[in-house]
């Protein structure tokens, strides 16, 4: 279904020319780069002063098309660094020294690390809510703990400390949290916190949004863990809610071995297919209802649903970036023209960049955009290899040849940088690929119609059956495949200037492929 929406004919030419907004996101990025690079050297008030100088350069430069580019090219690379720069200085806030007691609520539903109870925590006491992550002893003998829960008001009792790495990791843990909003760290005894009122006021609406999302998120989940054991339950609330608090690390090793890890993140697979589930419903209600047969009227539904369930899942960078391009498909289908394209793409990852820049350094993201950019430029290419014209003649067979051209485009985009971030190549990942995407397709079909025929017991039941087979089928599968010797291949020590020496190798390749095929114009 993915390469329904992403890819395009084998035979289409693609022009250069013709995709602006992948430049000018090019540019975007560069600048965010610079300025998250060289943020302790050029501050922000320098890349504004750059920013505004390109700007007013422009204006006296408009008639001039070289000068025009250039300027342009300037602007965005500082409008990057600015974005960039503002971003991160929002990040280095100035913590309290000593213990204090500060209000609270809960972000995220408590899970059990050990002898600690870890959660997401929001501080409302604080001139601007702080996130953090707190770690709260357990008492094993009261279980105090166990009252504490998702959207619950708390006072603590502690001192606020900045993220530290791990000792003998190479991994930069503090790094990490502060790119994703956590200001500080808080560790305290099981005396030190108690569930009390506190006023949600300081959040903004957004905030507050997606805390109510959460809660019904987790309300979603409780229902299927009524019908679902801890296995089957892991990888269906993962890949309908976006909620993987419930993957066990046997689970988690099994799928990132062999190479399906992106199965269990919400991504433009899971959104493409929901979005088809509704699109065919839609279609059928058209027949009984008027409103439905207008193709403003069902996109506009689609899309509103869409987002809504963006809510519900908490925002993730690939889902985003799937809604964003599921939106402009729509518009576009509306237009009568060509509906996914790199130019797509990249207003998706434009939008997302101008509101959050330093997204970019995000692994989901990166993960995810690469995917794409992979599937829309080779997908045409291995689609016109495998394509035999066997495979032509019984076109029911076509989805095979389809499903090894989608995947290895997808490796191909993701490959260097699974390596360059976990020091591994998944062996095995066309095999993974044949079991884990239509598992997927099937889950995500039982799983809509469980939730939308709640009323209605007997589909309700079937869709339990459906669910409960598949998952165990898909998990016995991947951990069969990740038992089989070389299933997963150690790469240590690659550096982010190999990993960008490997995409323009890439890209040469892909260069040479299409101009030779004379499927590419150069202006």
């Amino acid at each position: 279904m993915e390469a329904q929406f992403l890819t395009s004919t084998p035979s289409q030419e693609i022009d250069i020319h013709l995709y602006p907004m992948l430049r000018l996101v090019l540019m975007l990025i560069i600048g965010i780069s610079l300025g998250y690079s060289f943020y302790a050297s050029i501050p922000c008030y320098v890349w504004a002063f750059l920013l505004l100088t390109s700007l007013l350069t422009s204006l006296f430069l408009s008639r001039k098309k070289l000068g025009q580019s250039l300027c342009v090219f300037a602007l965005l690379v500082s409008l990057g660094g600015f974005l960039a720069s503002f971003s991160y200085s929002k990040l280095g806030i100035k913590l309290p020294r000593g213990k204090r007691l500060y209000n609270a609520v809960l972000l995220t539903e408590p899970i059990q690390h050990g002898k600690v109870m870890q959660a997401d925590m929001l501080i409302l006491t604080q001139k601007v809510p702080l996130k953090i992550k707190a770690s709260i002893l357990r008492d094993t003998i009261t279980q105090h703990y166990s009252t504490l829960h998702l959207a619950d008001g708390v006072q603590l009792y502690g001192e606020l400390q900045h993220p530290t790495n791990f000792i003998n990791s190479h991994f930069d843990y503090a790094e990490y949290l502060k790119l994703h909003g956590y200001g500080a760290e808080l560790f305290i005894f099981d005396s030190q916190w108690q569930i009390a009122k506190v006023s949600l006021a300081p959040m903004n609406i957004v905030d507050r949004t997606l805390l109510r999302a959460n809660v019904l998120r987790q309300k979603y989940a409780k229902l299927l863990k009524t019908t679902l054991n801890e296995s089957q339950l892991a990888v269906v609330s993962a890949m309908m809610l976006g909620d993987k608090s419930y993957i066990s690390k046997s689970l988690k090793d099994d799928y990132s071995i062999t190479g399906a890890s992106h199965v269990l993140a919400l991504s433009g697979l899971h959104l493409s297919i929901i979005y088809a589930i509704l699109w065919m419903l839609l279609t059928s209600l058209g027949n009984i209802l008027t409103l439905f047969k207008r193709k403003e009227l069902k996109n506009l539904f689609l899309l509103l649903t869409i987002w809504a369930y963006v809510f519900l899942v908490g925002f993730s960078p690939s889902v985003v970036r799937s809604a964003l391009m599921l939106s402009v498909y729509s518009f576009i289908a509306l237009l009568g023209r060509d509906k996914m394209s790199l130019n797509t793409l990249a207003v998706a990852a434009f939008c997302i960049l101008l509101y959050d820049p330093l997204t970019l350094f995000d692994v989901s993201f990166q993960l995810s955009f690469s995917a794409v950019a992979s599937i829309l430029l080779f997908y045409p290419i291995f689609n016109a290899w495998f394509c035999s014209d066997f495979f032509i003649k019984h076109k029911w067979l076509l989805w095979f040849p389809q499903m090894v051209a989608m995947t290895l485009s997808a490796q191909i985009g993701t490959a260097p940088l699974v390596a360059f971030y976990f020091s591994k190549f998944s062996t095995y990942f066309l095999l993974s690929s044949f079991v884990a995407i239509p598992c997927t397709t099937i889950i995500l079909y039982a799983g809509v119609t469980f939730f939308a025929f709640m009323w209605f017991a007997p589909l309700q039941w079937l869709a339990i059956e459906v669910l409960s087979f598949t998952t165990i089928f898909l998990n016995t599968s991947l951990h069969w495949l990740a038992t089989l010797p070389k299933a997963s291949i150690s790469i240590h020590h690659l550096t982010i200037l190999q990993v960008i020496l490997i995409y323009f190798m890439l890209l040469i390749l892909l260069m040479l492929t299409t101009f030779f095929g004379r499927r590419i114009k150069f202006r």
